[in-house]
């Protein structure tokens, strides 16, 4: 019976599981060779190791997911500069435009050997010479009109001053006649408009620039208060204008030249006072503010 059961046994011995020993390595090997020389320290080290290295490509994976989430968000919303959001795709938000745009318009006259402080062919009146950078500015007033001697007091003395002072901006001052005083037509030729806009020209023609520069400052201010035909013999007399001028005043010597210049600037897009252009461009609003009129010269 012995016999039998050990025969049974002997027989069967290649379905038996073997064992292992990895002291010796003779039946069931480790999977990396190098740790059949480590000892059980070194094992354990090795083992955390291999622990350390995954967790690492693990938070590396996240990250990389994190960044890819990130970047299809930026792509479906923007950022306008004041940090607000808006999607993709949509209209910009409109920017407030700095300065206006301007109107091109026919040049009045060319400035090409004309000397400052002259009544030019036009009867535009021509102060400062443009050099450089600087501007051609053409100035449309009325002595009646209100608007104009507001602009006057903000910005017209200032620039003409500049300009006769040598700034690199030359001034093209057109006195026209638009506004009827009462019981006249506007542009009325003899009227206080068109004699007080005849009264600058002869200063100009006469006296040049400093002559014209004092006869225009006379002539606004009285506006403050309103004045009459009759008034404007001694208006320019208590100026200073010299006795051609004022002979040219007396003679209504340039009234033609008053009407034609006042029709020259309303064909040009002058429809009204005061009506500036810079650089050939006419600036149709914002005339109430100096700064920007400022930052539209060169």
């Amino acid at each position: 019976m012995t016999e039998k059961i050990e025969e049974t046994a002997g027989d069967n011995d290649d379905a038996l599981p073997q064992p292992t020993d990895s002291a010796s390595g003779e039946m069931g090997q480790d999977k990396d060779p190098d740790s059949q020389n480590l000892s059980v320290e070194d094992q354990v080290t090795k083992l955390e190791t291999k622990v350390h290295n995954a967790y690492s490509l693990a938070v590396a994976a996240t990250l990389v997911a994190m960044i890819s989430v990130g970047a299809s968000l930026v792509s479906i919303i923007g950022h306008t500069d004041n940090g607000s959001s808006v999607a993709i795709g949509s209209p910009a938000p409109e920017r407030p435009s700095e300065l206006p745009e301007l109107t091109p318009v026919v040049p009045l006259l060319s400035l090409q050997g004309q000397t400052g402080g002259a009544l030019s062919a036009t009867g535009a009146i021509v102060i400062g010479e443009q050099s450089g950078d600087g501007s051609v500015i053409e100035v449309h007033s009325d002595y009646l009109c209100l608007g104009c001697n507001a602009l006057e007091d903000l910005f017209t003395s200032e620039l003409l001053a500049e300009a006769n002072a040598g700034s690199g901006n030359a001034v093209l001052f057109s006195p026209v006649a638009f506004t009827a005083a009462e019981g006249e037509e506007p542009g009325q030729v003899g009227g206080v408009s068109s004699l007080a806009a005849g009264a600058a020209m002869c200063a100009a023609k006469y006296d040049g620039s400093d002559g014209f520069l004092r006869v225009n400052a006379a002539l606004f201010d009285a506006a403050d208060d309103g004045f009459t035909a009759d008034q404007i013999e001694p208006i320019v007399v208590e100026a200073g204008l010299s006795e051609q001028g004022l002979l040219c005043v007396a003679n209504d010597e340039l009234q033609d030249a008053v009407s034609e210049l006042s029709g020259m600037s309303f064909n040009r897009g002058m429809q009204g006072t005061p009506s500036v252009t810079i650089d050939n461009r006419i600036v149709q609003e914002n005339l109430s503010d100096s700064d920007q009129l400022r930052q539209l010269l060169n």
